[in-house]
């Protein structure tokens, strides 16, 4: 799916994606004179339902919220099988997908309502679709229900964030204690939801990102998408220009050698406030050549959860299950473009080997580059690169310099 990264065209409503969906939203029920149906995922703690009970207070008529929380498993059976809320198997999917077929069609039903006390569902009560239902939920954008849906939003945050909000949550509106809060955050967000919902986002039409403040923005929208609707957007938000060369980012070490990924994220901040719309990670300084799968992975994490811009992951061909495995890490944290560099690998085999080594690719159908486009200039030279990367960050805190 293609997105358009996008910026605030007044800073004053930087933090005010729900009026603008909500205008968005007015005008595709309009258009769809029939019901249709909003979907809001992504991990628990990232603000999906304070943003669905804003859209639902601006759009005031019409409009119900869905929550599909309600239709949890028994806690005790959770238990049992020692998984948590992201899981699918923790929630009544067939029921989901039941229920989203009948709003569609425009006909009511009965809802399960979740007791958190009983830890079960212990009721029913009428659903009356309206024509726009908000259906938010970790579960909401899953492959499962996405053609549901006439508009997908993935709503995202940093894990801290997602941390801080699940202990304020949990604790204060739930009665769990600090460590059953950080337990179902770890099980939950880092292990379920990494693996079955993560995927979501690329497919999404709106991503949104929660600050660490709680504050939500606009961080990309699908590009069909945001042509069809530009005069909607046009006052607010502005594509973000992808003209300019590339950034060779350059990577943090602390002391004892170890990225330090808590200062490169302060540098992809401060980057992108300061004009630079694209980068590329693995490939400063021939650093892909050094770094492990598990730092290159990290970094690329780190980069698409703080970088809102244009993200190109490079890598070097070395082993080619590693080199997959990167490829297809790289798809599903929402890099922009994927780049294996073949050149050391022309030099171990004959054409036909490397050739083998791209088709092998081809099962993941995944949009992997192998070579380095024309179009995507690059401060190759290493004291080049390094004077641009200083002249950047030359007012940055010290501490979160990269170690020249």
């Amino acid at each position: 799916m293609n997105k358009i990264h996008v910026q605030y065209s007044n800073r004053r409503v930087r933090r005010k994606p729900d009026a603008l969906l909500s205008r968005l939203i007015r005008a595709m029920a309009i258009e769809a004179n029939a019901p249709i149906i909003i979907a809001i995922g992504g991990p628990g703690g990232s603000g999906k339902s304070t943003l669905a009970r804003k859209i639902a207070g601006h759009l005031k008529k019409g409009v119900s919220i869905l929550n599909l929380d309600d239709y949890k498993t028994p806690r005790q059976t959770r238990s049992a099988q020692n998984i948590f809320g992201a899981h699918p198997q923790a929630n009544k999917m067939d029921l989901i997908k039941t229920h989203l077929t009948a709003i569609k069609k425009g006909k009511s039903f009965n809802k399960p309502v979740y007791c958190r006390k009983e830890g079960m569902i212990n009721r029913f009560k009428e659903f009356i679709p309206q024509p726009v239902t908000v259906v938010e939920g970790e579960v909401a954008t899953y492959k499962l229900f996405r053609s549901f849906a006439s508009l997908n939003i993935f709503v995202d945050a940093h894990w801290e964030t997602l941390l801080k909000a699940r202990i304020i949550r949990d604790i204060e509106k739930r009665g769990y204690d600090k460590d059953k809060a950080i337990a179902t955050f770890l099980h939950s967000n880092l292990r379920e939801f990494g693996k079955y919902g993560a995927e979501s986002k690329k497919h999404a039409d709106i991503h949104i990102y929660c600050d660490e403040d709680f504050n939500l923005f606009v961080e990309s929208i699908e590009q069909n998408l945001f042509g069809k609707y530009l005069r909607l957007f046009e006052t607010t938000i502005t594509p973000i220009t992808l003209k300019k060369k590339a950034l060779d980012v350059p990577v943090p070490f602390d002391e004892k050698g170890r990225i330090d990924l808590k200062y490169f994220a302060e540098c992809l901040n401060k980057f992108f406030h300061q004009g630079v719309h694209r980068v590329i990670i693995g490939h400063y300084c021939q650093e892909g050549q050094t770094l492990t799968r598990n730092e290159h992975k990290e970094l690329l994490q780190s980069a698409c959860e703080f970088f809102p811009g244009e993200i190109i992951f490079y890598t070097p061909a070395g082993s080619l299950p590693d080199t997959r495995y990167l490829c297809r890490a790289a798809f599903e944290y929402g890099a922009d473009k994927i780049i294996v560099d073949l050149k050391d690998l022309k030099k171990k085999f004959k054409s036909g080997g490397v050739t083998s080594y791209k088709m092998a690719f081809a099962p993941d159908k995944i949009p992997v580059g192998f070579t380095l486009p024309k179009t995507l200039p690059l401060l190759n030279n290493p004291k080049l690169a390094k004077r641009k990367a200083a002249g950047m960050i030359a007012g940055f805190p010290q501490t979160c310099r990269p170690p020249f």
